[in-house]
């Protein structure tokens, strides 16, 4: 029975990714501003946003191959959306991920907000940044 338990434990988690491979979270969505994931500094262009695995863990795959991903909060909202999108703030001329919501979906992920973020915005005097949403083609 044990003998058994191991191979079936494999291809189950084998057929969960694969699953989640073929599931983009918000789809391919086109950036037109350079901003920050995380601590990640991400260009401008086309992104394919994914999930990990091992959620909540949110992964953006550019179109010339560059990945970033950043461990993510759960959240919720009252309605379901009707399209996949990504929010996010803005000081100025920086851009900063914070959202990412899956469509036909009530829930999402929320990034942390990071230091620099934080200090950015107090010393631009901003207790929220302006919100910048792209959808998903």
């Amino acid at each position: 029975m044990k003998a058994q338990l191991i191979p079936m434990s494999v291809f189950a988690v084998v057929a969960a990714a694969a699953v989640y491979a073929q599931n983009p979270l918000v789809g391919k969505v086109n950036i037109p501003f350079d901003f920050v994931m995380g601590n990640q500094a991400m260009p401008a262009g086309h992104y394919t946003v994914e999930h990990g695995i091992a959620e909540p863990l949110l992964i953006l795959k550019s179109g010339d191959g560059k990945v970033g991903s950043v461990i993510t909060n759960w959240i919720e909202s009252s309605n379901a959306q009707t399209v996949g999108r990504l929010v996010f703030h803005q000081y100025g001329k920086q851009y900063f991920l914070s959202e990412a919501w899956t469509p036909g979906s009530k829930s999402g992920y929320q990034l942390r907000t990071t230091s620099h973020e934080r200090e950015l915005a107090a010393r631009l005097g901003i207790q929220t940044g302006t919100t910048i949403v792209a959808a998903a083609k």
